[in-house]
This record gives structure tokens, sequence and C-alpha cells, in this order.
């Protein structure tokens, strides 16, 4: 991957973009933090933490028979 596709402005965030009907692993991407980080003063040992949440509160599929599955 070449360093233009680490930079926020070669992606597709706001911005006009068409919807995929599909998964489509080619439009996620890194974004690097530690340029920004050094824009204002933050230097390798970080004043603060953090993590990402995911949630699900209600899932559903259809099976190979068509029937709806929930959890």
């Amino acid at each position: 991957m070449n360093n233009h596709s680490y930079q926020a402005e070669a992606s597709p965030l706001g911005k006009k973009v068409s919807y995929v009907q599909h998964y489509s692993p080619e439009l996620l991407f890194p974004i690097a933090r530690q340029g920004k980080r050094d824009e204002i003063g933050v230097g390798k040992a970080l004043p603060f933490y953090g993590a990402d949440i995911w949630n699900t509160y209600e899932l559903s599929w259809l099976n190979k028979k068509g029937n709806r599955r929930a959890c």
C-alpha cells in the first residue's frame, strides 16, 4: 500500500459516494494518527486511553431455507 492511501484526504470520508450492495473491503483503509498527534504535541506516551465498543442489539439473517432467524 502506498503512503497516499493512508492520507485522510485521499479517502471517501466526507465525499459523495455511490452505495454498494455488498461488502467491499477496498473501501476500508487505515488512517495514521501519529501525524496529527505530532501537530498538537502529543508524544509517544499518550496522555489518554480509549477503546472501541461494538454493540449488537438485534441481529437477524435468513437461513438457507429463507427463514428469518433472530437473536
